[in-house]
């Protein structure tokens, strides 16, 4: 028997999921930054604009702002792409940086839902901020900031065949020395695309912090909320002021059909 069964206290389902105890379900952690936000609602996610989701899969062009981010280099050698196809299936390659010089993945993604590194050399981590740019629309689709290792795009797109559950959401807001007391609002939006590939956003979640210090907020979404397969999900904000740097961390399970 399991040293986990055999506890007094009996941990509760999102604990067992996260500890890959229970078959078939699996935890994603959807976290964002942007160190700006102001009156306009901006997404939480590597850059000044708003996300744009691919309408068709592409190919990426993946590259580093440092050349130092190569095979050869001190930076980051190589990177796993974790994103969905065109039937919104689960697909992955690594790909071996060049560098500034762009390098093209061989599939073809409909959706990034993370980049991460693999292997670097004596920098440890990233030197540049590496991104991965559609071929054919050339938008922005994922990318890792210098020193990150990781993408933290705020977004994720539920696979084909899996049901998404969020179980813990929190955010936290700094604001630049000088400026007054107001709130951010912080959102959680989900886009349904199984039926209608049309579909508009619907805010699903919402909490506002008070900025007039720095501040952390945490909750647990209802448990009736569940994502089907398909559905895109990203986090925003909005403030009534400007210059407040705002950060959200969603956790979900994803439990296959």
């Amino acid at each position: 028997m399991s040293e986990l069964f055999k506890s007094p206290v009996m941990p509760d389902f999102n604990t067992l999921a996260t500890m890959g105890a229970i078959p078939n379900a699996k935890t994603v952690i959807v976290s964002g930054h942007h160190p700006d936000i102001d009156s306009e609602t901006r997404d939480l996610w590597g850059s000044d604009s708003n996300f744009h989701f691919l309408s068709s899969a592409e190919r990426m062009d993946i590259v580093s702002s440092s050349a130092n981010d190569s095979v050869s280099g001190i930076g980051l050698q190589a990177v796993n792409i974790f994103g969905l196809d065109s039937d919104f299936k689960e697909i992955n390659e690594t790909v071996i940086l060049n560098g500034a010089t762009a390098v093209k993945t061989v599939k073809s993604y409909l959706r990034i839902n993370m980049l991460i590194g693999v292997q670097c050399g004596s920098h440890e981590t990233n030197a540049g901020d590496i991104t991965a740019t559609a071929e054919t629309s050339s938008t922005l689709q994922d990318v890792i900031k210098a020193d990150k290792g990781v993408s933290h795009s705020g977004k994720y797109t539920v696979p084909v065949g899996y049901t998404a559950f969020p179980f813990y959401y929190c955010m936290d807001v700094n604001r630049t020395l000088g400026i007054a007391g107001s709130l951010a609002d912080f959102r959680i939006k989900t886009r349904y695309n199984l039926l209608n590939p049309s579909a508009p956003w619907l805010e699903m979640l919402d909490m506002q912090i008070d900025t007039n210090n720095s501040c952390f907020e945490s909750m647990t979404p209802p448990i009736f909320i569940d994502w089907y397969e398909k559905t895109d999900i990203k986090l925003d904000a909005v403030c009534d002021n400007n210059n407040i740097n705002c950060r959200a961390i969603l956790c979900l399970i994803l439990l296959k059909k």
